[in-house]
């Protein structure tokens, strides 16, 4: 499937139950690639996104994934994988990026902040690539790397609260309140705002 310029936003529930689904869920051989649009999951607290199954689930260009009431990207399963370039991950209540029981990603230029656990999670040989992306004030910090998980990163800045106790191969860490250094020449990109 394709999605092109496309707001997804789910209704506002004044009373009830809260419902636990994810605003797009790609499963089975499954496919979607999307592109220019929102997905906004605010009201339920499933993820924004839930890919399983097997196979490639997409390549995403510019598209904001915000407002999970688990994670905004939750990819599981073995071959599972996704591309995306130049996106926006934010507002979840868990983690921006959940990638587990062997699943993959590739993350380009890509903006994750403000999620309530870590801008990425890899458990259960979750792996990731990610370059030229911005981690801003993701609440328990910038990832959660189990063993036997990989992810290479490169030339990645990450603005924190508090300084994390270690460093990240491929993160430039940046005290919050200094981040304006950061985006001198980068301010194109738009990816601080």
């Amino acid at each position: 499937g394709f999605i092109e310029g496309v707001t997804l936003r789910r209704p506002k529930i004044t009373s009830g139950e809260v419902p636990s689904f994810p605003m797009l869920e790609i499963e089975g051989k499954g496919r979607v690639d999307v592109v220019h649009s929102v997905l906004d999951n605010e009201g339920s607290t499933g993820s924004v996104v839930l890919a399983t199954g097997s196979g490639r689930k997409g390549d995403w260009n510019h598209v904001t994934i915000r407002n999970g009431g688990l994670h905004g990207l939750q990819l599981c399963g073995k071959d599972v994988s996704m591309t995306l370039q130049n996106c926006r991950v934010r507002g979840n209540k868990q983690s921006g990026i959940h990638c587990s029981d062997n699943a993959s990603f590739g993350l380009v230029e890509g903006l994750i902040r403000d999620n309530g656990a870590y801008g990425l999670e890899l458990v259960s040989g979750g792996m990731g690539n990610v370059l030229k992306c911005r981690f801003y004030t993701n609440d328990t910090g910038i990832m959660r790397r189990d063993a036997g998980c990989n992810l290479t990163a490169s030339m990645n800045v990450a603005v924190v609260t508090k300084t994390p106790g270690r460093g990240y191969p491929g993160f430039r860490i940046v005290a919050k309140g200094e981040e304006n250094l950061v985006k001198q020449g980068e301010s194109e990109h738009g990816v601080l705002q």
